[in-house]
Order: structure tokens, then sequence, then C-alpha cells
């Protein structure tokens, strides 16, 4: 028990004048006086009360002194003082994103942030009050040490020796830092002890710290030549790069203007590199630098890889270099062979080839109908009222308005003739090949029924009967619709859609972009069996269900890996890199969001004056109590 004010016990004072006033009461006078047989009995009846009395004068008396007492002790402000807490603990936070490997004669921002909290580690623990928490805040935040003792120093200092032992290894990432993650988790440290202090080790220069000691481990002598990004595009069919660079300096160290250069390998086809450079001022500010590949000298209209770079020992080498891939499409060979040409399948297959031909160099070949089909070397087959005798094995296989099952093709059978059967479709809610298609919008007149359909899944239907089957499965990708188009009420529109969805679904890109950011999920399809990821820093990941979701940890390229039906190996390239903020060496922030201390009921004192003021109320009672009975008696 600890008392605020211990002045008021001065108020015991009161005990003495109590006693003091009892003392000089005056007591009743014995007196001879004659007396009757009634004065005589009423003698007697008060001599067998009298040790009564004292008991009650006692009892008051003692309830007047501990009133007393009660008061002095409420005016002393009683209190049970919560836990003692150290003025001694901190919470240390190392941001651990990319900007943190930015460097000065060898040594990172990193390295100097872990050397100094092993320092703040030796003075901390080396109390006997001290106290001493670690997070590191990289993609993901991590506890290192959690109210860590005195006796555990050697302990935290172990644990933080390895984060920079290795350094072509450090244990800082090359993402963002989750600081928001480290700061939920100090909460939770000080909601232990709120007088403990954050401090917080980093590059980036916070504007408001809102409480947080941040420890600035950047220096003077940085700077940063970097390529943030490029983007390419094709302008009257010539290579057309937009980049953006920037030259993040202070005002003694760094270079004025930058040059920046490009180089196209295996441009148009050729074998050979193309290469342009370009002297740019961008004095700590992004500038975009445009690189056309137009003149006749280096016209450009295809590459393998775009090689985007500047060459500064700077500190910061991870965005030197930027690479572009894809510049080469790849190609896709379809044959289309109909006993009666439908003017519905030519026009959507030539629509398709000019809205894919970012990404795809697709050629047609039509076969006419006294020709015979090749049944290899292409990507996508498309018989219509004819099928061939033997299934093609190397490609996608669309079969429509037929009742032939050609040799290969197991677990599919139709009805002996044609139906004539007439009915709307209907489709299987949210499949793929039905995106942007209102089925409800098709009929048929005619059809080839379907009687058994094993390892197919269908797609749509006309009541019972399959109108879609498709079998997407490394061995085989095909697709059957056992009705005409002239039989139907399909519009061009509807069509085009299925056409357009059924080649995206069996011939998917491998991925939707080639430039990624670390940490960012990517997703990679397959036109095979499997597929496998390769990159830097040993990364080897093989995927057999898709779409494969790689999250890629480290900049630099990755390559994918696949192969498709035929048996070929394709090998496709991504590139990933840093974000953009991780260059700027100055970068500033406006805020920096602070840990909300909360109330812990341990560290709160407890005031006793209730409790004390409910016993003087009791007291008050009793002593009342008393002095009733007495008056009755009397």
């Amino acid at each position: 028990m600890k008392w605020l004010v211990p002045l008021g016990f001065i108020g015991l004072v009161g005990i003495l004048v109590l006693i003091l006033i009892y003392i000089l009461k005056p007591n009743y006078q014995q007196k001879f006086i004659s007396s009757t047989y009634v004065w005589k009995m009423s003698l007697k009846y008060r001599k067998k009360k009298i040790p009564v009395s004292k008991l009650r004068n006692l009892l008051i008396l003692i309830c007047q002194i501990l009133s007393i007492a009660l008061l002095a002790t409420i005016l002393a402000r009683p209190i049970i003082p919560g836990e003692e807490l150290s003025n001694n603990e901190k919470i240390v936070i190392i941001d651990s994103s990319a900007s943190m490997l930015t460097q000065v004669d060898g040594v990172t921002r990193y390295e100097r942030a872990v050397t100094q909290v092993k320092a703040l580690t030796e003075d901390v623990l080396s109390m006997d009050n001290g106290c001493l928490s670690i997070i590191l805040a990289g993609e993901t935040t991590k506890v290192l040490a959690q109210r860590a003792l005195p006796e555990e120093k050697d302990e935290v200092v172990a644990a933080l020796t390895p984060l920079i032992s290795d350094k072509l290894n450090l244990a800082c990432g090359y993402g963002d830092a989750d600081i928001d993650g480290a700061m939920a988790l100090a909460e939770e440290i000080l909601f232990e002890n709120p007088n403990a202090e954050v401090v917080l080790y980093t590059g980036t220069n916070y504007l408001r710290k809102n409480g947080v000691n941040v420890v600035d481990v950047s220096s003077e002598l940085e700077w940063n030549v970097a390529v943030l990004s490029c983007e390419s595009d094709l302008v009257e069919g010539y290579c057309l790069f937009s980049v953006e660079v920037s030259n993040y300096h202070g005002p003694d160290v760094g270079p004025g203007d930058v040059t920046v250069s490009i180089a196209l390998e295996n441009a148009n086809g050729l074998g050979q590199t193309m290469s342009m450079g370009q002297k740019v001022n961008c004095d700590n500010e992004v500038t975009k630098v445009e690189f056309y590949f137009a003149d006749l000298s280096n016209a450009v209209y295809s590459y393998d890889t775009a090689r985007i770079y500047v060459e500064y020992e700077d500190s910061n080498m991870l965005d030197n270099v930027f690479y572009l891939y894809g510049g080469n499409k790849e190609n896709v060979k379809i044959q289309y062979a109909s006993g009666k040409a439908n003017p519905f399948f030519q026009a959507t297959l030539l629509a398709m080839r000019d809205r894919m031909s970012w990404r795809w160099n697709i050629t047609l070949d039509d076969v006419q109908p006294n020709e015979t089909p090749v049944l290899e070397g292409f990507d996508l087959y498309i018989f219509e009222h004819k099928a061939p005798q033997q299934l093609p094995n190397d490609g996608v296989v669309i079969l429509m308005n037929t009742n032939v099952v050609p040799t290969g093709l197991d677990g599919l059978s139709y009805a002996a003739v044609e139906s004539e059967i007439s009915g709307t479709f209907t489709g299987v809610s949210e499949h793929p090949i039905l995106k942007e298609v209102d089925v409800s919008q098709i009929e048929t007149s005619a059809f080839f029924p379907i009687m058994s359909y094993d390892d197919f899944e269908p797609v749509m239907y006309c009541g019972t009967y399959p109108m879609l089957l498709v079998r997407n499965n490394p061995a085989q990708k095909i697709a059957v619709m056992p009705f005409s188009v002239h039989n139907s009420t399909v519009a061009m529109t509807e069509f085009a859609a299925i056409i357009y969805n059924l080649f995206n679904y069996f011939l998917p890109s491998t991925a939707t972009q080639n430039v990624f950011e670390v940490n960012q999920e990517a997703e990679f399809n397959c036109r095979g069996a499997k597929l496998s990821v390769k990159g830097p820093n040993n990364f080897d990941q093989e995927f057999v269900e898709f779409p494969a979701k790689v999250k890629m940890e480290m900049p630099g390229t990755y390559s994918i890996e696949q192969v498709l039906v035929s048996g070929n190996t394709i090998v496709e390239k991504v590139f990933v890199h840093i974000a953009k903020d991780h260059s700027n060496v100055l970068l500033e922030v406006e805020e920096l969001t602070a840990p909300v201390v909360q109330e812990n009921n341990k560290t709160i004192d407890r005031d006793l004056i209730i409790w004390f003021a409910i016993a003087l109320v009791a007291l008050l009672f009793i002593e009342w109590i008393l002095h009733t009975r007495d008056f009755k008696r009397r």
C-alpha cells in the first residue's frame, strides 16, 4: 500500500483530542442519602447494569477512535500501486527493406543498423533493469527478441550477428518493409510496459515521427542513378521504348548529367544487337527518356531482349539495369479444314489474329474441300463437317458438326443419325469458355446427339444433350461441338466470343505481363503437363496445377520453361525489379505510424478511498446503534 498524501495522517491528532475530551468529561459523584425501599431496589438494579454500560461506552470510544483513524487514512489517499515498470526498456525495429541495401564504401545501411543495435543491446542489457525487444520489419515482420532480460544478453547478440555475417547474403530483403506490422507488434509489448521507448533504425526520413525515436542510418555520401521502369510499344511498326530514370544525390556527391543506354539483342531476328544512348539531366526527380528505333540505320520491329542500363558505381546497384522480354511474338499456326467453308469461322479467325497480334504471331491455313488436311505441325486444328481418320497429337483440336470419332479419340460416341430436336442452349455458370456469351440466345434445329463422353467436361447443353465438350489434359486438348452454325441462331458476336475463349482456354499466355515487382505474386499458365520457374539465388520451382502462383523475392530474370503437347520445349522470361521508392536514397515520408499505447490494468494504481469510506460509514452506523440502545434504556 502507498500513501499519496502522507500529511493526511496529521488527522490522527484527533484521537488525542478525543481522549482528552473523555478525560475532562465530568463523572457521576457518589452521595449518601436516605432512601426508601424502592430507592434501594433501584440502586440494586443500577448496580447490575453498570458493567454493560461500561462495555458500551468502551465500544463507542473504540468506534470513535477508529473513525478518526479512518478519516486520517482517507486524507492520506491510500492506493495499491501498480506494477513497477522499467524506464530502461527499448523496443527496436530494424527496417529490412531494399532501401537498406544502399551502401557507402562497401557498408550498407542494414549493416550499420544491426551494428548499432548490437551496441545498444550491450548498453541496455548491461543494467539490472534493462529489457530489450528487437523486430525485423521486412515484407513480413519477425520478432528476433521479445522482452529479453540482462541474463539473455549473449543470446540476443548471437541472434543479431548472422544478420550481417555474410555480406553477399544479408538478412535484409529486397521488397518493402512492413513498418505498420512492426508497430502493431510494438503495441503488444507496450501494453506490458507503456514506459518502453520505440526506436526505429532506417534510412527513410520521416517528417513527423509521432513519438518514435527514429535513428537515421543513411550517409551524406550516398547517391544513386536508377532505371525505374521501361515500357515498349510499336509505333508505325517500329519499337519505341519509354524509360523512367532518376539521379538521387546530395549537393556534394553524384554526377550532374547521366547517360542512359539501351541494347536490343537479336534485333529483327538477325542475331545482331542494336544500341542507343542518351545523356539527360534528372537531378532528384523522375525523368522520361524515349528511344525510338525507326531510322533506316537502326529500324527495329522485334527483339529478344531489351537491356536498359546506366553504368555507374553508385550506392545501389540493384536498379542500374532493367530488362524487357517478349519483343519477339510467339508463332501460332492454325489450320481450318471444312467440307463447307463457314464465313463465321473465317471472319472470327481473322479478327482473332488482329486482336491478339500484341502477343501472338498467328498464321492461318485454309484447307480446301478437295484437299487433305495436314495432321501435324499446327498448334490449333479446326475440323468442321468432316473429321480426320486420325486425331492430330501435337496441338489443340476442335471438332464441329461431325459424328465421326477419329482414331486416338477415346471416350466419345455419337448416335447413328442426326437429330432434329430443337431447343435453347443452357451453359455451365461462370465457365471461362462462356465469358461474355449469352447462351440463352442460341438455339439449334439439328445436331448429332452425343451418347457418351468419358473424361470430357460439358460446357453447353441443349436439353440433356451436350453441345460443347472440352478435354483439357496434358495429353489431349480437344473441343467438340456437335452442331452446325448453319442450323443454329448463334450470332456472329456470340460465336466469335466462344472461339476466342476456346483459344485462351487451351493456349493461354504463360504470363499476363513480363515485368514484376519484388514479392508481387505472379500467375503462370501452362499449355503442357508441367511448368518450371528458375531464377536468381538457385530459385527453382516446378508446377503441375495451374494457374501456378509464384512469389519472386529477389530482383533479376526468371525463366519459365514448359513442354507443349507437341513435345516442344519453350522458354519465356520475365524481369523482377525493386520498387521505385527503394531507389530514392533521399526518400522522405510525411508521417510515421506510431504504436498506440493502451491502458494496462496491471500498471494502474488502485485507489482504496472507497473501501476506507465504506468502513468509516460502517463504524459510524455501529456507534449510532450503540448510542440509540443506551438512550432507549434510559
